[in-house]
């Protein structure tokens, strides 16, 4: 399955996009990219079929989670 990530106040273009064969992979792979790669703090992640759309923010501490939406 194809996914992108965007910066959540702009998703007329996708930062970054991947193929995996599960969400959990996909979820794995949108934190590394955030925090080596992020300039901002919140993104979101959608699958090309629809089946996964998900906000990614960092908190206070630095860690990295998911919301599914």
């Amino acid at each position: 399955m194809d996914y992108q990530l965007y910066q959540k106040n702009d998703t007329s273009r996708a930062l970054a996009s991947a193929t995996f064969s599960d969400d959990f992979a996909a979820e794995k792979w949108a934190r590394k990219w955030a925090a080596d790669k992020g300039a901002g703090e919140d993104y979101l992640i959608r699958r090309s079929d629809g089946g996964l759309s998900a906000q990614l923010f960092r908190a206070a501490g630095g860690q990295w989670y998911i919301m599914r939406q």
